[in-house]
């Protein structure tokens, strides 16, 4: 019975895949190189309710007549090129240093934030109704064409990152690492399409089969703004 768990599972992921990777070694004794890479990145995060995943499910998990703000999800992902440049060198036997300064070129941004709803059961009458309330807001529309230009480096939503290394080997065997990771910003374009997500969806039959084809068909966005 999902309605009986309230907490919310926190879904999260971080993709990257090189595109190209190139190192040139300067020199042998000080461990110098000179690095260029390009990769596409995806980070990832949503925060779902166990109610959201129960409802696509089977609508008889839920066993009160009435839940409020039980679907409140959030979420958001960002999609996008970085570009680097890459420096390491080995001061002694000892320390060595690496910094690494990006430029990032955003390919697709959305975000999502569900604030009220509620459900109403009717179990005599096999019927449910659904209200949400929130926004969606995503960098292009789902009915635009994506060809090549959609997965160029651009200047439309640029930012920068920063990342720093030092690593230190002490003489009897320890050794530290410290770093600053993929420190920065993107600024996305100020052209973003929202959707709004104020829905009142009724669905008959709810039991059958295809009641959550339906759902689906109804949750579908719509004009965005």
């Amino acid at each position: 019975r999902y309605w009986r768990d309230w907490s919310s599972d926190v879904c999260s992921s971080d993709l990257n895949t090189y595109l190209i990777m190139f190192r040139l070694y300067k020199s042998i004794k000080d461990n110098k190189e000179l690095g260029l890479s390009w990769q596409i990145r995806s980070d990832n995060q949503f925060t779902i309710t166990n109610e959201s995943i129960a409802i696509f499910d089977n609508i008889n998990s839920f066993t009160q007549n009435q839940l409020s703000n039980v679907f409140n999800d959030k979420g958001f992902s960002q999609t996008y090129h970085q570009i680097s440049l890459t420096y390491r060198k080995d001061y002694d036997k000892q320390m060595g240093i690496g910094l690494k300064v990006s430029y990032l070129s955003g390919i697709a941004y959305n975000d999502l934030k569900i604030n009220s709803t509620t459900l109403s059961i009717d179990t005599a009458a096999n019927y449910y109704n659904l209200y949400l309330n929130g926004k969606f807001r995503t960098t292009f529309l789902y009915s635009d064409t994506i060809g090549k230009k959609f997965f160029l480096p651009a200047f439309k939503n640029a930012g920068l990152a920063f990342t720093a290394s030092v690593n230190y080997s002490f003489r009897k065997g320890w050794y530290v690492i410290a770093n600053l990771k993929d420190i920065g910003f993107i600024k996305w374009s100020n052209k973003s399409y929202n959707y709004s997500l104020n829905r009142d969806v009724g669905i008959s039959n709810a039991t059958s089969s295809d009641a959550t084809t339906r759902l689906k068909n109804e949750l579908n966005f719509h004009t965005a703004y």
